[in-house]
């Protein structure tokens, strides 16, 4: 089983990210949080243990996987507890394609290239 922990839910995503999802399996959506910029790092660490909590109790440990994508310090936060369950975690690569429009302004197009594991610590 996959879980999309991120702020892009599944059904968004191109047929190639979807086909290579579900090599991990089933696909469940689980939204990644909004991260005031204003939170301190206790309220990092609250809020990584109450989604990792969540998570693993909610989804069995056997063939899971995390796509773990979001704010920086909160995803480090969520690595750490989920390694330490043993519990793999991917993030998705792109290939990011620039437009400058006449207007001075850009275009920006990701295309999904592949997932990469976290290496662990």
């Amino acid at each position: 089983m996959l879980i999309n922990l991120s702020n892009h839910p599944s059904t968004r995503w191109s047929a190639e990210q979807m086909q290579a999802a579900r090599a991990f399996g089933s696909v469940t959506d689980y939204p990644f949080p909004n991260v005031s910029p204003k939170w301190v790092e206790e309220d990092i660490r609250n809020e990584a243990s109450r989604i990792a909590t969540d998570i693993l109790d909610t989804f069995p440990h056997d063939n899971l996987t995390i796509h773990l994508m979001g704010e920086f310090t909160l995803t480090y936060a969520l690595l750490q507890r989920f390694h330490a369950h043993g519990i793999q975690c991917i993030a998705s690569t792109t290939e990011r394609i620039v437009k400058d429009l006449p207007d001075g302004k850009k275009e920006v197009l990701f295309q999904f290239v592949q997932f990469r594991r976290y290496e662990h610590a």
